[in-house]
């Protein structure tokens, strides 16, 4: 009965205009991280191209080890079939990842004004 009680009070404490803060808050931090890994995965695509070239010019070069040869080989192989990374195969994660997200969220905010303001 006291627990009823304090559940009801902790519920009518709360309002709309806290509920859509923290709604706000969450989202922001959501899409945050979200371009944060965007970010860090076309660091890493970019990372990759530059390794690509690195090895291609170290396969020119008359002086290398064949350790090097090797290696400079191999990564030049798997350079080949690098795909980006993707999310289950729905769509690539890059930089021009976010672009889109924010035009998807712009879209559900203005449907949502709509049927408040209706």
């Amino acid at each position: 009965m006291l627990l009823e009680r304090c559940v009801d009070k902790i519920q009518c404490d709360i309002d709309n205009e806290e509920i859509i803060s923290i709604m706000i808050m969450w989202t922001i931090k959501h899409y945050l991280v979200i371009l944060t890994l965007c970010m860090q995965c076309d660091k890493f695509y970019n990372i990759q191209g530059e390794m690509q070239s690195a090895c291609i010019q170290q396969l020119m070069k008359t002086k290398c080890s064949e350790n090097k040869k090797y290696l400079c080989k191999r990564v030049v192989q798997l350079s080949r079939t690098f795909s980006k990374i993707s999310a289950c195969s729905l769509f690539t994660v890059g930089a021009s990842f976010p672009l889109p997200l924010i035009g998807i969220m712009a879209n559900y905010i203005i449907v949502l004004l709509q049927f408040a303001y209706l």
